[in-house]
């Protein structure tokens, strides 16, 4: 079973939230979240932590002890209180509708 703080350090993330490794013979499933925190609104600038809904969300990383790896990010939509816009949490490693990390877009 691989170690949780090599993850993070890899990840280079400390605020990631590991909940569950799944690993067999070909790959590796991450399965992680990020703590919840105040975001701001795109349409009207507001603050907002009121959670929406969730989302899955899976993504391409570099290979783990030679395994595909992947994360499955349970990402949040948060809802604003004023406009009543929904938005995605942003995620510094992850562009906007991608489906790899940025390390794995410049490897492969």
């Amino acid at each position: 079973m691989l170690n949780k703080n090599y993850i993070t350090q890899l990840l280079k993330s400390e605020e990631i939230i590991i909940e569950d490794i799944v690993e067999n013979e070909t790959e590796v499933e991450l399965h992680i979240k990020l703590p919840q925190k105040v975001h701001t609104c795109s349409n009207c600038k507001q603050q907002t932590s009121k959670v929406y809904d969730y989302r899955i969300q899976r993504i391409k990383e570099i290979p783990i002890l030679g395994k595909k790896t992947y994360i499955v990010l349970k990402k949040r939509r948060y809802v604003c209180k004023v406009c009543k816009k929904k938005f995605y949490e942003e995620v510094d490693s992850l562009p906007k509708y991608q489906r790899m990390t940025n390390r794995f877009a410049i490897v492969s």
